[in-house]
């Protein structure tokens, strides 16, 4: 019960800042917001296969029309959390643009959203990891 309501309180909070690209967003709420839009993204394109009879196999473009108004409508709030989750491990939002090199880019960027959370003051630093 516990996993559900972290879960919705994530995407709500991811909505809610969808404007802020200030401040921080820890892993947890990070990860369970992208986790929603990786479902959406799977359920546009099952919408888009049953409704609009598109063939993915053989066509150029791997979204239809449901997956292109999922992705106007997500991404900007996708940008805004991973911006604010590069902030909490004290690195600038404009590091996102390593999104579009291609696989090294994609791979630097999960190991940075991957990793803990910065903490300036010694008392809230987790015992044993030095930063």
């Amino acid at each position: 019960m516990e996993l559900i309501v972290e879960f919705t309180s994530s995407i709500k909070n991811g909505f809610k800042n969808y404007k802020n690209f200030n401040g921080k967003a820890n892993r947890l709420e990070f990860w369970w917001f992208l986790i929603f839009v990786v479902l959406g993204i799977i359920i546009s394109s099952i919408l888009d296969r049953l409704i609009f009879k598109a063939n993915f196999i053989s066509s150029t473009s791997a979204i239809g029309w449901i997956g292109y108004i999922w992705d106007l409508f997500i991404v900007i709030p996708t940008l805004s959390i991973g911006a604010r989750r590069l902030h909490d491990t004290r690195r600038s939002g404009w590091w996102q643009l390593l999104l579009l090199v291609i696989i090294i880019g994609w791979v630097i960027l999960f190991i940075w959203w991957s990793q803990e959370s910065y903490e300036s003051d010694p008392e809230k630093k987790p015992i044993g990891i030095p930063q």
